[in-house]
């Protein structure tokens, strides 16, 4: 018999095995053991059963298998042969409950098996609502047919069988896929591994609905013990200021459950200012370092029972994205307040940065520079970064002349340099600065009157600066130089310098040096030397300290006044007259000695 001969009678053999009930062989001593696998799964998923044999004593040249299995619960996707072999044919019939396969060798018994193998496998779906636990996945022993080996001599093989078991577990998914809110800005990315979880809404929210889905279709959730259908919107959970706690119960199919804990924050709601019928509001803009209008702010001015007015005024984080956003402000990086008092009637500016907007401001890279009649202040970026909390300076002009004198009165008696000038006048308005920044550098402009400047310059050639008599709130008192400026206003030349701490800061003249020029020289000129030899400091930026006796002073020289100039012009007068009468006298004794 030729082999085209031997595939036509092996396929034929197949087809009816697949089709038709076919009679059991005779049984001979040879036999093979088949083994169904034992596998578990959830509703919902697509579990492989294999289908092996043990090695037989003989070869196996074709078989034929029918397997049952619980079809309210189960249901064949596919039937996959393990290997290339082309003499494979399977069916199943989900409605009836049964799947067969049939493999013949088409060489003639070259690839018969000789050794344990897996036969195929078959990919079960576990249908929704499954009946739980044990499923057999069985050889019907009813029908001698649905179970037949050969082997390449074409004799029966005898055949045992290890049904195979399915059982249907209930899910233990309780994790979520995704965790969503109405409102707000999460924190942290979601992810089914994590637990915690923080979001911030706006003090307007007042309430905020979820959004949570489960893995797993059979899982039920809660939010705060109210139950939420999975992948839909929850009904809205009230809010209150501050810290809101949510709980997320999710609870798997077997009982088992995970939890996730999200924490709302709700931001404190402003309080909006409402001016009383003795507060007016004064709307200015704020520019840019180019004077070109990039925000505008409210100023709030009160005036007391006593006719004593004061202003407030608060850089808001609202305010300050308005002036970031402007391109104008981003060639010059500084955003300039003018606050206006034409009658001169302002006793004191409360200037406050929040630090929400002071984040803001840092992030942009912006100084702050306050403008006001009394004072000019610059806060550099660099300076603004250093601030952690709620920014606040409090300016108090002195504005009485008895107020000046006290100021005067205090530098006399604590800086002992002071006491070698015959003048010490207070130069335009002492102003005290009260914050809350500290050691952080911002620059301070003060206003004199042009003309005073003017006449003082007049009598001291080459002036380029005066000094600022300092009263630190712990109570030390120092000197420091400030030099000339521009100021905002006609009529005024700014005195300018940079400070890291805050006080009451007075400009000052003195005039009339008691002591002479060789001892002012000694003391600041650059050449001069101190009692040991050693160079004496005279640096421009040389700042003068003392305690409250007013000890340990180093006063830089100071410019020579028009009332030195008078002494000088007296002291050579006379020196000139005494040689005069020297002379006088000398000539007189020689003619006397000469006529004797």
């Amino acid at each position: 018999m030729n082999r085209k001969k031997i595939k036509a009678l092996l396929l034929v053999l197949l087809i009816a095995m697949l089709t038709v009930p076919v009679q059991a062989f005779a049984a001979t001593s040879k036999s093979v053991t088949v083994k169904i696998g034992d596998v578990h799964g959830e509703a919902g998923q697509v579990i492989t059963v294999p289908v092996s044999v043990s090695a037989p004593v003989t070869d196996i040249a074709a078989y034929g298998l029918e397997l049952n299995y619980d079809n309210t619960s189960l249901e064949v996707k596919e039937i996959h042969q393990v290997d290339d072999n082309q003499e494979f044919q399977s069916n199943f019939s989900n409605k009836d409950g049964y799947l067969r396969a049939a493999w013949a060798d088409a060489t003639g018994g070259d690839d018969a098996l000789k050794n344990a193998a897996t036969l195929f496998t078959v990919d079960f779906l576990i249908k929704e609502n499954p009946v739980y636990g044990k499923k057999s996945i069985n050889v019907p022993i009813y029908d001698a047919a649905a179970l037949s080996f050969t082997d390449s001599n074409n004799n029966n093989v005898s055949a045992t069988v290890e049904n195979g078991s399915f059982t249907i577990n209930k899910s233990s998914n309780s994790k979520l896929s995704s965790l969503l809110a109405s409102d707000g800005t999460w924190n942290e990315t979601f992810s089914p591994e994590g637990k915690f979880y923080t979001v911030a809404v706006k003090s307007t929210v007042n309430s905020l609905n979820f959004v949570p889905t489960a893995q797993n279709e059979y899982a039920h959730i809660t939010i705060n013990d109210k139950k939420v259908t999975s992948g839909t919107l929850s009904h809205g959970f009230s809010l209150k200021e501050g810290s809101n706690s949510f709980t997320i119960k999710v609870t798997a199919q077997d009982g088992s459950a995970s939890t996730y804990t999200v924490k709302v924050n709700k931001e404190k709601e402003a309080v909006e200012e409402k001016p009383d019928t003795n507060t007016e509001i004064v709307t200015v803009d704020i520019q840019s370092g180019n004077d070109a209008v990039v925000a505008k702010t409210p100023i709030y001015r009160t005036t007391d029972e006593f006719g004593i007015k004061s202003d407030k005024v608060t850089l808001t984080k609202d305010v300050v994205k308005e002036l970031l956003a402007s391109a104008e402000l981003q060639d010059s990086n500084t955003a300039k307040i003018i606050i206006p008092d034409t009658q001169d009637e302002i006793s004191e500016t409360y200037f406050s940065i929040p630090k929400d907007a002071l984040k803001l401001l840092s992030e942009g890279n912006i100084n702050i520079q306050l403008v006001m009649n009394n004072a000019q202040i610059v806060l550099p970026k660099e300076s603004l970064k250093d601030v952690k909390d709620d920014l606040y300076f409090r300016f108090v002009p002195v504005k009485t002349e008895t107020e000046k004198n006290e100021v005067k009165n205090r530098a006399l008696n604590s800086i002992t340099s002071f006491s070698e000038y015959e003048n010490v006048q207070v130069l335009g308005r002492p102003m005290e600065i009260q914050t809350n920044m500290e050691n952080s550098k911002v620059k301070l402009i003060l206003p004199v009157e042009s003309d005073v400047i003017d006449t003082i310059k007049a009598k001291n050639s080459g002036i380029e600066n005066l000094p600022i008599f300092i009263e630190h709130d712990d109570g030390t008192k120092e000197v420091i130089d400030a030099s000339f400026t521009n100021y905002h206003m006609d009529g005024f030349t700014g005195l300018a310098f940079e400070i890291n701490k805050f006080s009451t800061f007075t400009p000052l003249y003195l005039s009339g040096a008691v002591t002479n020029n060789t001892d002012q020289e000694a003391v600041s000129g650059k050449d001069a030397k101190d009692s040991k030899g050693t160079e004496a400091s005279s640096s421009a930026d040389t700042t003068v300290s003392t305690d409250e006796q007013g000890t340990g002073t180093n006063l830089k020289k100071l410019p020579k006044t028009g009332d030195d100039s008078y002494i000088d012009m007296i002291l050579n007068i006379s020196i000139v007259a005494i040689a005069a009468i020297l002379v006088f006298l000398f000539v007189s004794k020689k003619r006397r000695l000469k006529k004797q």
